[in-house]
């Protein structure tokens, strides 16, 4: 019946049914049945709500905080400022927690007992109440021409949603769109549909629909190649994607296209696996079998449709500690170690001086939900560029003494590249590697935070070492020192990591590189040499390079030091 579907949907490219008519078509018919599959995550789901002056907090197991948030906003019909979802450490989510289960229930059962409110779920609960992958039913026919090309496919897909929609339109769609694999294919014809019935409801799960499309169309072509008499990696060698060809889904294919690689790799490691069991088999009643497949998946919600966004804020405070605030969640695959990474690598700061804060609706920036592999990909590269305009905001305006810290206000926005479809025509859409970076509010001047707490004091009482030996100047130096390179050092790097066209500091850089008085020197560096980008002199240790080694003699000759330089006024806070 027409009102038992909860979606319909499909595409169509070419002719198919003129291609069935040829004469030389060599046909390929396949049917699979694909069950369904729980996710079994390690954590259950669960929720905390509780309210308190007019607002409700819940704390949730979620991939998706913001979503959460709006969607409780409705039940709830308060307004989202009202509201605030944490994420807390996932325990697993692959695609289940992206979907709401407790989080409405744990926030009214709060808001009516006054009391906060824990519920979780046991193991079978979990399984009956939550999504699972959605089983399909799919029939594939392919027709290729006899020397091995691609001519059609003509595809069915029939998934089982269970009662409600939910994502079932979403995993229907990408499947449709992936259903002829990383291949060309000229003529297309794809319907999928998707039924209500009373099974358990489907879901968001790894691969998104792609996984059962994959399964059908490779074993089509496992069987086409024996049909054809041609190896398994020629077949689809032969009709692999490229850069500058075109997607089942349409897509305009313009660069990373590895797969003749991947093909080619595959296949030499598996004949230098054989030979390892040649003249063994077959053994008895024992055989010995191999296979190949090929596919692909997206990166990202988008489609050419949905926007795929990230978002960084960084602190830099008077201490040397860098504050990012980033938006995502981690299940348990390490995001929160991946965004610290990236800022340490670009901005060579040690790993232990970021502090990172993620899943919090009240702190974060809103963005999509923590899906299809979006995190690093649009994430990290937002803590990128935060961390690139970090380093050119010290370099054009360093910080005066008496700031407490740098906060990054500048807003960016999200790239967009053209999606072009077959013909080159296309349309701007929003699409991957994103930076979305807000205003905090507040007074601002030129980038940085002003009169707000006392002055940074980086020195310890009674203590000083020589600047370049200093552990909080060598632990920040590589967020306030950048050369033309974007090597971020107060020495120079060793010879053997030197890049190519990269000079050397000069053997008197050492002693004119450090310090307010080196920069009063000599304001415009030229090329080649390292402009040091100065926080506040006193806070980086003493520029002196003649200290003595003992603690005891060395305090009193860095204060005459710092006494005799006009550079450096105010000398030390002990």
């Amino acid at each position: 019946k027409a009102d038992s579907y909860i979606v319909r949907t499909g595409r169509e490219t070419g002719d198919v049914e003129k291609c069935k008519a040829e004469a030389e078509i060599v046909k390929v018919r396949v049917s699979k049945d694909i069950q369904p599959q729980d996710h079994v995550c390690m954590e259950p789901v669960s929720a905390i709500g509780y309210a308190k002056d007019g607002r409700v907090t819940v704390y949730a197991c979620t991939q998706a905080p913001f979503e959460v948030r709006r969607m409780l906003a409705k039940n709830l019909a308060m307004d989202e400022e009202n509201i605030r979802v944490v994420a807390t450490p996932l325990g697993g989510g692959f695609g289940k927690k992206c979907d709401s289960f407790l989080e409405a229930p744990a926030a009214v059962a709060a808001l009516c007992c006054d009391k906060p409110v824990k519920v979780t779920l046991t193991r079978q609960e979990d399984m009956i109440v939550t999504t699972r992958r959605h089983g399909y039913h799919m029939d594939y026919e392919i027709g290729f021409s006899k020397d091995g090309r691609f001519r059609y496919l003509d595809s069915f897909m029939f998934s089982d949603g269970g009662p409600y929609e939910a994502e079932s339109y979403g995993t229907l769609m990408t499947g449709c769109l992936m259903s002829g694999g990383p291949y060309i294919i000229p003529n297309v014809r794809v319907d999928a549909r998707c039924i209500r019935d009373n099974n358990l409801q489907g879901g968001a799960f790894r691969g998104y629909g792609i996984n059962q499309a994959a399964i059908s169309i490779e074993t089509a072509l496992d069987e086409m190649a024996e049909k054809l008499g041609i190896d398994p990696f020629e077949l689809r060698r032969r009709n692999a994607v490229y850069p500058g060809s075109c997607s089942v889904g349409g897509e305009l294919l313009e660069s990373s296209m590895g797969m003749h690689d991947t093909i080619d790799l595959c296949e030499k490691a598996v004949r230098e696996a054989l030979r390892e069991y040649e003249g063994q088999y077959p053994n008895g009643t024992k055989v010995l079998g191999w296979g190949v497949a090929s596919g692909f998946k997206n990166s990202g919600i988008g489609k050419g449709i949905f926007i795929d966004d990230g978002a960084c804020r960084l602190t830099l405070d008077g201490d040397g500690k860098l504050h990012m605030i980033v938006s995502g969640t981690d299940m348990g695959q390490g995001f929160r170690t991946a965004m610290v990474q990236i800022a340490a690598e670009t901005l060579r700061m040690d790993m232990k001086d970021i502090d990172i804060v993620i899943g919090d609706t009240d702190i974060t920036i809103p963005t999509g939900e923590s899906v299809s592999e979006r995190q690093t990909l649009c994430d990290g590269r937002a803590v990128y560029e935060a961390c690139r305009l970090l380093q050119k905001e010290l370099e054009e305006n360093p910080p005066q003494p008496g700031e407490s810290g740098i906060l990054l206000p500048r807003a960016g926005v999200l790239r967009h590249r053209k999606f072009q479809g077959r013909g080159g025509e296309g349309r701007k859409v929003p699409q991957l590697p994103g930076l979305r970076l807000r205003n905090a509010g507040g007074d601002r001047r030129g980038g940085y935070r002003h009169g707000q707490g006392k002055a940074p004091q980086g020195h310890r009482r009674a203590r000083c070492r020589p600047r370049d030996q200093s552990a909080h100047y060598r632990r920040t130096d590589a967020g306030q020192r950048i050369d033309g390179t974007g090597i971020c050092a107060h020495r120079g790097p060793p010879d053997k990591k030197r890049l190519p066209g990269q000079k050397a500091l000069r053997a008197d850089g050492a002693s004119e590189g450090g310090g307010h008085a080196a920069l009063q020197a000599h304001p415009h560096r030229r090329p080649g040499t390292y402009r040091a980008l100065r926080r506040e002199g006193r806070e980086r240790g003493c520029h002196c390079a003649d200290h003595p080694g003992d603690f005891e003699r060395r305090f009193p000759r860095c204060r005459r030091a710092h006494q005799q330089s006009p550079g450096l006024a105010g000398g030390h806070s002990g």
